[in-house]
Formats: C-alpha cells, structure tokens, sequence
C-alpha cells in the first residue's frame, strides 16, 4: 500500500556553491534522521500554541490548546480524536477537534471550532500539504538535494541548524526556510510531531510582504493522563446580545486635517453595551478613492468630548499600535461604552512597517456612535475574566489570579500552575495529590563551591517574595569574616524569575549534570522548595542544562555580581 507523506530526512549535507536560481542549500553539519509532520505523536500529548493567519483578523492572535485524548473510530477510518480550548480575545472557545492518522490534518470536530481548525490546518500542519514522496510501508527516500517543493518559484529547503528559545523552553532546530522575495522560515525538532515555531510571509512582486502565518510553541506535555481542561468552560458572546453583526452604517469621510480617507462599516446598526461590535475600515488616499493605503500604523480609540483617550483597543491587546498591512482590516471588540453618544475615533500614526516610526503626520477620524440599552440584559456584564494562564503571564501573582464565580481557584503540585476548576473537581484534584488550593511560597536557593581554593570558596544565596539573603563563609586565606547581606526582593522580582523556568522539567533533572568527583573548577547549585518538594541540582557552568538554560544563568549571573559588591579577593 502506498501513502503520500512528506519524509524530511534530517541528514544535512554541505552543498557548498551549488546554488539554483531560487535558493541556496548552505553547509550544515550531518543530522541525521528524518522528520515528518506528526512524527512521535501520540495519545496523552499536549500542545499549546499562539497563532495566527492573515486569513483570519489580519493575523491577529489567539491561543489554541488541545490535548490528544485518543482514538475516534469513523467507519473504517481511525483518526485521532483532540479536545481543544481556544481564547480568543474575549471569548473561550472548547470543542474537538479530529486528526488524521497519517498526516494530522483536522478533517473534522466541533463546529464552532471551525475557522481555528482552518488556521491550524494553513500554518501548525502546513507542511504536510507538500504531497512531495511516495512512501511504500512507511519508508520512503529523498535528500535534501531534492527540497520539499516550490512556493511562488523559491523552493522550501532546510537552510540552517539553530538553537531557540520559546516560552516552551530551549530547543534544538532544523530551520525551513524559502524566499518570496522575504525569507519565511519554520523550525523543526526532531522527534516532535509539529513546528515548534513560524514566521512566513505572502508573496509579492514589489512592496513589503504582510505576515501570512506565524506560531510559537507555549507549553508541552507528554502522558496526560486526564482531561486538562476539565472546568473550563466555553464563554461565548453575552446571551441577548444582537448576533447579526452585518456592517450596515457605512461612514466614507476624510481624516480631521484631510491627510487620508477613511472608508468604515460597522454593525450592529444598534449597539448595546456587553455586545459584540464590529468593523471593516479601510485606509485610503487622499488624492485617489481608488487607492488603498497599505501598512498602516493606526489605533481605535474612545475618548471624552475633550478628545482624550480612554480607551485603547491596541492597549488591550497589548500593542502600541494596531498595523494593516494590506490597508483594510477587520476589528471587532466588546461594548464597554455606556449608553448615550459613544467617541470612536480611528488615529493613524502614519504608514511605514513595523518596527519603524512613520514620518508622516499623524491624522485621525472622529465617529459619534449611538448606543442603545438592550433590555434583555439586565444588568452589566463584568470585565472579561483571563484565563489563570493569561492572567499569570500577564504578571499576577499566582495568589491574586481570579476565576468565575461558580470556579475555584487551585495550584498544579508538579509546577505550582494556577487552575480554575469546578468545586467538585477541585476536590477530587485535591484528593488525588494533583493539587493544591493553598499557594505555597516558592523559595529559590543557589551557590557555589570550588574543590581548591581559598578566600570565599563557597556561598549561597536564598531568593524569597520579600528579599535575598545572601551569605559566604571564608576558607583560609587572609580573610575570617563570615558575610551575611540582605537585599530587598518583590513578589514580582520572583515571579519574573520563576517564569524562566519549567518545574517539572526542572524536578525530572538528574541531581548532578556534568560533574566527575569534585569539581576542579567553580560548581553551582540550584535548589527551588515549594511545600514539600525540594529538588537540588549540582553542575558546572558549562555544563547547565538546556532545560533551565535561561534560568540557571540568570542565577550564576545575580550570583557573580553579589560576589563582586560584597567579597573582598583573599590571598594565601
């Protein structure tokens, strides 16, 4: 039986000079395997990715989490079967979603889930739309003198081995990359079923290219054994809110000092406060309506009838700016105005591409809006609610972090994770050993010693919500004075240290990385407590393992400069 399946051989062979006229395969270092999207997957998996698509709000993003549960049995077909949460802005989305077996494309799930499954199957699966080998029980041959495929003429092609970062952790990657005419790129893992990162741009002959899909890898898991995302429910549009969102109001106007024109739709035709409100606005110039502007720099602001902002929807999504590329972008938001006489106003900073500040003179457009009372809601709804993730990368203390009413706020034991649960489920986690419903302080200590020295061989440093104490007792030498020091230290001093590392990765390391006997030069160690759970981990600095990379030299870096502020050098 014959399958189509992309296989990427992971054996980089140096091509030094070959070129075509689309792409040069540069000299790599042998790797060997072979890689393929959903290589190594398997049931107990857990993704959670950021994404987004040029197809869907201009590439805005969202979170996209699932956790492949097992096996759907369809006819004759078998296909994985994933449970899936999406935070989108202000609203939960959870369904299923379901995989095929031998390319994990989403062929089915929840309809809701819908147009998620349309931006994981363009951007997350993408590489395996390349229909580029024949395979024969599984096995197939290629190399890499023969890339996957042309895009726009540039062929797609491993370019470079890289070692990233993510909020995932530290990864070792093959890169993918192709020109059209900027260069897009995909790093690959071996061994792990999709990209764990992406940034491509859309093909065009002149002018700068617009994203067309970008994803980062946020967290994964292996062997979930249970739902996690048992408590979490979906949370839809307020109910009694107008779901006909068509834009009837069209408004085509110039901006205040006639630098551009705006042409915007928006619906519903009454809007009401907790509701939905949407909006296509396009940016166009001044001397030709049939022109549209493109990379725009702009904002969508209420402000008072003294033209001050207060309210920034760039804020909320935590950006300076909203940008559209294309010059025409969809918007939509949540009423929070009440009723009475709204101030919108759409504030263009200017044109140029991000990152760089636009020289033109700013302009905006003024659009009074009425809005209505909306008697089947009663009373107002209450600000969106984060989810406990968003609200603890957000910097919240994990003690502070709100749920909904009928859920309970609860800490994972493995890696202090905050969770908001049922009452009942909590009280099964609870009993379970899983969690907690008391944060326990999370203490983090680290030192060092050296096997021959003298002078302030040895010390250690202890990093609390409060302060770090830090302390170095002398070992012959000129010097006899113990050292004691306190520094103050905050909560979020803490948490944005915490945050550089994964518990569980942490706790899974061996108690000795690297270290033959006693270390001949300068060793160090980490210990992190939470309750019980104490881990202590001992390595040399060149031996920090990449699963605490950041963390641990972040650590050996505050150490060194407490040592220089407070420890005189000793001799014999």
């Amino acid at each position: 039986m014959k399958l189509v399946w992309v296989v990427i051989p992971l054996v980089l062979i140096g091509i030094v000079g070959v070129q075509d006229s689309f792409a040069q395969i540069y000299d790599l270092r042998n790797y060997p395997g072979e890689w393929y999207v959903g290589e190594g997957l398997k049931e107990g998996d857990y993704f959670s990715y950021s994404l987004c698509h040029a197809d869907y709000k201009e590439c805005t993003k969202f979170q996209m989490d699932f956790w492949i549960k097992g096996d759907k049995q369809v006819g004759s077909e078998t296909k994985w079967l994933a449970e899936v949460v999406v935070y989108d802005e202000y609203e939960i989305i959870v369904g299923e979603m379901e995989l095929g077996k031998v390319a994990p494309e989403p062929i089915g799930g929840s309809e809701k889930l819908e147009i998620y499954r349309n931006v994981f199957k363009s951007s997350i699966v993408w590489l395996s739309a390349f229909p580029t080998f024949e395979l024969d029980n599984g096995k197939g041959t290629s190399s890499w003198r023969s890339p996957m495929g042309p895009i726009d003429g540039s062929l797609v092609h491993p370019s470079a081995t890289e070692i990233i970062t993510i909020p995932a952790g530290t990864w070792e990657t093959i890169v993918l990359s192709w020109t059209t005419p900027t260069i897009s790129k995909i790093w690959i893992v071996d061994d792990f079923p999709f990209p764990i990162k992406a940034k491509t741009f859309t093909f065009v002959s002149e002018g700068i290219p617009k994203t067309e899909f970008e994803f980062e890898l946020l967290k994964y898991e292996q062997y979930v054994q249970q739902s996690p995302f048992e408590g979490i429910v979906s949370r839809p549009v307020q109910e009694g809110c107008d779901t006909n969102l068509d834009r009837e109001i069209n408004i085509k106007k110039p901006t205040n000092n006639f630098q551009y024109q705006i042409h915007a739709f928006y619906g519903p035709e009454d809007p009401v406060p907790g509701c939905e409100m949407n909006w296509l606005i396009k940016f166009i110039s001044k001397f030709d309506d049939t022109v549209v502007l493109n990379q725009v720099q702009f904002d969508f602001l209420v402000v008072d009838d003294n033209l001050t902002p207060i309210r920034s929807i760039a804020e909320e999504r935590g950006k300076n700016f909203l940008y559209s590329p294309s010059g025409q972008t969809l918007l939509d938001f949540i009423v929070h105005e009440d009723p009475g006489t709204a101030n919108y106003v759409i504030f263009i900073y200017g044109l140029a591409p991000e990152g760089i500040v636009p020289t033109e003179t700013d302009d905006y457009l003024l659009i009074p809006v009425t809005i209505s009372v909306n008697d089947e809601i009663i009373t107002m709804p209450p600000s969106p609610i984060m989810s406990p993730k968003k609200q603890f990368d957000s910097g919240i203390e994990p003690i502070n972090i709100v749920c909904k009413d009928d859920l309970k706020l609860v800490f994972k034991i493995s890696n202090s994770h905050p969770a908001c649960v049922k009452p009942e489920t909590a009280e099964k986690l609870i009993q379970r050993g899983w969690a907690i419903d008391e944060k326990e302080p999370i203490i983090i200590k680290t030192g060092w010693f050296a096997a021959e020295c003298f002078g302030y061989c040895r010390g250690d440093i202890e990093l609390t919500s409060e302060k770090i104490v830090f302390h170095s007792k002398p070992h012959g030498g000129s010097c006899s004075a113990e050292v004691y020091e306190e520094i103050s230290f905050t909560e979020e001093e803490l948490q944005s240290l915490i945050k550089l590392v994964d518990l569980e990765k942490f706790n899974a390391l061996p108690d000795s990385v690297g270290l033959s006997g006693a270390a001949d030069g300068l060793a160090h160690w980490i210990e992190i407590s939470d309750g019980d759970n104490i881990k202590r981990i001992t390595f040399e600095k060149q031996d920090v393992p990449i699963e605490i990379k950041d963390f641990a030299i972040k650590l050996i870096d505050m150490s060194a400069d407490l040592r220089v502020q407070y420890l005189s050098s000793c001799s014999d």
